[in-house]
This record gives C-alpha cells, sequence and structure tokens, in this order.
C-alpha cells in the first residue's frame, strides 16, 4: 500500500501494513513521515507496519486493535507528559507482549527532542552546519584544497533500532 492512499479519518488510527512482523507507533502522521524520511536518508526501505494514533484518545482503539497482535511492537510517541501516559497505558495494557519504549534511541524526553520529527529536524540542522563548516583553502602551489571542520553525523538510524 502506498503512503499516498492512506485515508484516515481523525477520529481513527491511521496504518500503513507492512511485511515484516514488527509495527511501529507514533503519534501523529508527521512523526510517521520523519521516520520514513529517517530511513530514506540511510538508503532503506520500510517494511514494517506503522501506525499513527493522531490522538490520545485513540490509545485504548489501538490497544483493542493489537491486543492479540504476536510480533514486535516498537512504541515512538512524543517526549511529553501526554506521550508519557500513552506509553506506560500501552506497556501496562499489553504486558506480556514483545513492546519496547524506542524513544530514548532518538532522545526523545520531556527535556530533549520532543518527537522524532523534532530529532530530524535537529539531525538536518546538524548536517547543515556540518556543510557550512568546509571552506576552500589556497595550498602553498595556489590550488584550492577542501578543508573540513565538521565532522558529519554518520550514524545509521533505521538500524538502530532493530
Amino acid at each position: 500500500m502506498s503512503e499516498n492512499s492512506l485515508v484516515y479519518k481523525d477520529d481513527d488510527i491511521s496504518v500503513i501494513e507492512g511485511n515484516k512482523d514488527e509495527l511501529i507507533v507514533f503519534k501523529s502522521i508527521k512523526d510517521k513521515h520523519s521516520f520514513l524520511e529517517l530511513l530514506k536518508l540511510n538508503n532503506q526501505n520500510n517494511n514494517r507496519t506503522l501506525v499513527a494514533l493522531h490522538s490520545g484518545t485513540n490509545t485504548k482503539k489501538f490497544i483493542g486493535r493489537y491486543q492479540n497482535y504476536t510480533g514486535k511492537i516498537f512504541l515512538c510517541l512524543d517526549g511529553d507528559r501526554a506521550g508519557n501516559m500513552m506509553t506506560v497505558k500501552i506497556l501496562t495494557d499489553m504486558n506480556g507482549k514483545n513492546i519496547k519504549d524506542i524513544r530514548p534511541l532518538y532522545g526523545i524526553s520531556e527535556s530533549g527532542n520532543q518527537n522524532l520529527s523534532e530529532y530530524l529536524e535537529n539531525k538536518l540542522s546538524l548536517q547543515n552546519k556540518n556543510t557550512i563548516l568546509v571552506e576552500p583553502k589556497k595550498s602553498e602551489n595556489g590550488s584550492t584544497t577542501i578543508k573540513s571542520n565538521g565532522i558529519s553525523d554518520t550514524q545509521h538510524l533505521g538500524n538502530r533500532i532493530f
């Protein structure tokens, strides 16, 4: 299913089905798109089921729909109080399932990145700063050489969580 063909109502969760026995839960569609962008930056394709809850009130709907899910579940909800409450609710109500809160891998917390889209923005901003730090420098023979004053962030995020 193409991500462009996904249709959802605001009072429901949206799902993009994957072919792997894993799903990742996001609060918003923007965070889901940020995850796909992170994969693209690392030349990876998505094969997991992606779920966007759109609202904290949909937490119970998610639990109801996926209570019998046997695959791995990764939670990547917001780092604010509401996101923490949603995460705890899912972990508690689905106790015994193979569930992991992956927010720490992206620095998502009340004092860090608020969500995955903020993580992506900060990552891209850092890469842009590193690009700006590359400056041309004349060598003794008059030819131009490039000198880099920064270290680029080359982490492969898609592999970090799995």
